[in-house]
């Protein structure tokens, strides 16, 4: 039996004056909502004629002056009332009825916008791309679990705010080229189908990407005089597949990217964009491609250990770019093709114990890049090709114990490598079934 209601007992009469109520007032909150962004004179309101024609709101031309840097806040004219936005306007235009299905395909275009308050799109489905360009957002920004098929662009600007994209499901791109982060950004557990380019980006809270997925490319690098920069980074377990690129990029924290699955992995300088590091964990790390630190600097500890490469490993100087490292572990990691350390000082230990490369173990000087270490743990490790020190130098033991070499090639370690430490280092030639032993000792 259905429950009782005072509206059971009214006459036909007043329920078709309640149903007449009801559609009046739907219709005039509609009406309200339609006249809130009409007045051209505000700011939100001749942006929203510009956005629902098709083009871009640009604010330096509605406010009539040059191009303002987002980064300096000390400039009046981003006071300028004529420039301000509120939150709430974005997330009208995005989530709301009438704007958001009036907003035309090529979705919210903003640039030299000053947008105050928080935007909350947390658990939205958008169907428009958002692009904020040149701009100072000054709150915060909440995509957690918010799913879209458009791109998302915030480029060369500034956010004061965390960027929250946790769980976000991305059907496109994910852009922040050339935009100062002042908070933390949080892309954990999200799924990007597209690429994710963060090239002249600078953060100056952590960056957290835990069980990131991207299906492209992870650009980190830098570009020219884009330089890009970051403070604690966590890409654990993150599944990115195309290349992570951190080229010439600068670390000013841990770089923890434990169990991160990459086509390639690029950390190395280049040209004047200096590659720099801290603490690095690559443990468990699973690269389809190569993994190159060329020229790149490492001042703290780079823990390799278990790390997988389908190509080869570049730790080697570059020209000018000297490779330079404290404590290495590459302790059981696989290595595909070539482990190349030419011209590298390593300031730590090395410790390859049970390292096997595919390719050879090159380690050996180069013209003026002379190759450096200190203790050197090869016990164990096995080498296809050939191990180079030529001209090296070793102050600390150079441990290579039962070192396996199967190939007919030498080991090549010159006298001039002045080694200080002792050792020993097997070759197994098994094309002739011969076995060589070599001793390293003090020159």
């Amino acid at each position: 039996m259905p429950a009782w209601s005072p509206l059971l007992t009214l006459p036909p009469r007043s329920l078709a004056l309640l149903g007449a109520l009801a559609i009046w007032l739907g219709a005039l909150d509609l009406a309200v909502a339609r006249g809130l962004y009409d007045d051209v004179k505000t700011a939100e309101g001749w942006a929203w004629s510009q956005i629902k024609q098709g083009n871009e709101g640009d604010f330096n031309q509605h406010c009539g002056t040059p191009p303002l840097d987002p980064k300096k806040e000390e400039d009046a004219n981003w006071r300028n009332d004529c420039r301000k936005l509120s939150a709430q306007f974005v997330q009208d235009l995005l989530t709301r009825a009438p704007w958001r299905k009036a907003v035309p395909f090529a979705g919210i275009r903003l640039s030299g916008a000053r947008v105050v308050g928080d935007i909350d799109l947390a658990n939205a489905k958008l169907i428009r791309p958002i692009e904020i360009v040149y701009s100072r957002i000054e709150g915060a920004i909440n995509l957690r679990d918010a799913r879209t098929d458009s791109a998302i662009l915030l480029g060369v600007s500034l956010m004061n705010g965390g960027f929250t994209a946790a769980s976000l499901h991305l059907e496109s791109d994910l852009l922040l080229l050339e935009t100062a982060f002042k908070s933390d950004v949080n892309l954990n557990r999200a799924k990007i189908d597209g690429f994710v380019n963060m090239i002249g980006a600078s953060f100056d809270g952590n960056l957290n990407a835990n069980a990131l997925q991207v299906g492209g490319e992870m650009f980190m690098r830098s570009e020219d005089q884009d330089t890009t920069s970051f403070k604690d980074v966590v890409l654990r377990g993150a599944k990115i597949a195309g290349q992570i690129d951190m080229t010439g990029a600068s670390f000013d924290g841990k770089l923890n990217a434990d169990g991160v699955q990459a086509g390639d992995l690029y950390m190395r300088s280049a040209g004047q964009n200096k590659a720099s590091f801290k603490d690095v964990n690559l443990t468990g790390a699973k690269i389809g491609g190569q993994v190159t630190l060329a020229g790149a600097s490492f001042d703290g500890k780079l823990d390799a250990d278990g790390l997988q490469a389908g190509g080869s490993l570049f730790m080697k100087s570059v020209g000018q770019n000297k490779a330079r490292f404290k404590d290495v572990v590459l302790r059981g990691a696989k290595i595909a093709g070539n482990v190349d350390m030419i011209g590298a000082s390593v300031d730590g230990k090395l410790d390859a114990d049970s390292l096997q490369v595919g390719g050879s173990l090159q380690m050996q000087s180069d013209g003026q890049n002379r190759a450096s270490y200190k203790g050197v743990d090869l016990v164990g490790a096995k080498i296809t090709g050939s191990i180079d020190m030529t001209g090296a130098t070793f102050d600390g033991r150079l441990n290579a114990q039962i070192v396996q070499v199967d190939s007919s090639h030498a080991i090549r370690q010159a006298k001039q490598s002045q080694l200080q430490g002792r050792g020993s280092a097997r070759r197994e030639n098994h094309g002739t079934g011969r076995h060589e032993r070599r001793h390293l000792a003090r020159s």
